[in-house]
């Protein structure tokens, strides 16, 4: 059974490369859903709880739909 951990590193870790992908930075990501670059370091590191509002306005930022970031952690995740 996964734990609430691998989805948060899963998750973390498809921001980072879609972050990546589109050529920006942990700074401009941070100040597009308010917070600063510390705080998305976090993220793309899994720590942290996020919350269904910071979610969606990271996929917004990254211009990406919820639901393909949540089906590329669920890849990550049972893609075996």
């Amino acid at each position: 059974m996964m734990k609430p951990r691998d989805y948060q590193e899963a998750l973390g870790q498809a921001i980072r490369e879609r972050r990546e992908r589109i050529e920006m930075s942990r700074e401009k990501l941070g100040r597009i859903v308010g917070k600063d670059a510390d705080y998305i370091t976090s993220v793309e590191n899994g720590e942290g709880d996020l919350g269904l509002h910071q979610i969606l306005m990271i996929a917004h930022a990254l211009t990406v739909r919820l639901s393909v970031l949540f089906a590329i952690v669920e890849f990550r995740l049972f893609d075996d």
